[in-house]
């Protein structure tokens, strides 16, 4: 490996097709949903409490365990560049400046808040049995398009929603933003600002016969059995949030939009 990277942003906003076209290039690994940024938070955490009760050189006991864990967890990759997917790097781009690279490259896709709880929706229309149905029948809720949604957001989006904005307030130097609807309408203009942002080689990619490398044989791990599902050409199917969620609903969620980039210096976002 000469370099690693990084794949963060929200859910149901691209990452799983951008991640799929990216290995196409012989010299690009992207995973599936990796823990790896987990575990180094949990390691240092861990760590840091041990602090209390032992004696021993903190800093270079953490320094030792982490600056090289990504090179251990990717010994068996043997790609040139890596690119390590997992939504909670945005917000921990200061973990991956002191324990990684002390000028890391983030990719974040991002996508309206009403589409990403509209995606949710249709997803729900085609499984009954998936993580939304199953939070209602736990605490015997009615599973309304409101409930849904408020689950939707709640429980599977907002944590990644606030790891991106912390990482566009703290760290917009080190972070490439990708629309989701600039993705699907000029799939090459954003493939090529990718390789720009990470000023590596450029490859010659199809946008047809997608195969989908990232998609994870756990899915039902995460309470949706086609979570990472794409489409094998780039296209745009989904619902009309409008119409989906009705006008009051789509108004709450569509507030998320500008609260991403409330008071953050557009100057600063890599463009």
């Amino acid at each position: 490996m000469e370099k690693l990277f990084f794949l963060g942003g929200l859910c149901r906003s691209g990452t799983t097709v951008l991640g799929s076209i990216l290995n196409q290039n012989p010299d690009i690994y992207v995973n599936t949903t990796s823990p790896l940024v987990d575990v180094h938070i949990g390691i240092e955490r861990h760590l840091n409490m041990l602090a209390t009760k032992y004696t021993f050189n903190l800093k270079e006991v953490v320094d030792n365990f982490l600056k090289d864990s990504y090179k251990i967890y990717f010994k068996n990759i043997d790609k040139k560049y890596i690119i390590d997917n997992g939504r909670s790097w945005p917000g921990n781009i200061a973990e991956i400046k002191r324990n990684i690279d002390p000028n890391p490259k983030v990719i974040c896709t991002y996508r309206s808040v009403p589409e990403i709880v509209t995606s949710f929706l249709a997803m729900d229309k085609k499984d009954k049995d998936n993580a939304m149905q199953l939070i209602c029948r736990e605490h015997k809720l009615e599973p309304t398009v409101k409930q849904l949604a408020e689950i939707a957001w709640d429980v599977m989006s907002k944590a990644p929603f606030e790891a991106l904005r912390r990482g566009l307030i703290l760290n917009p130097e080190n972070i490439l933003l990708i629309e989701y609807h600039d993705f699907i309408n000029n799939p090459s203009k954003t493939i090529d600002r990718v390789y720009d942002f990470l000023e590596i080689p450029k490859y010659e990619h199809t946008f047809t016969n997608i195969e989908n490398t990232l998609k994870d044989p756990r899915d039902y791990s995460w309470g949706f059995a086609d979570l990472h599902n794409i489409r094998s050409e780039i296209s745009k199917t989904s619902l009309d949030p409008k119409e989906t969620l009705g006008e009051e609903l789509y108004q709450k969620y569509l507030k998320y939009d500008k609260l991403l980039f409330e008071g953050i210096d557009g100057n600063r976002l890599r463009k």
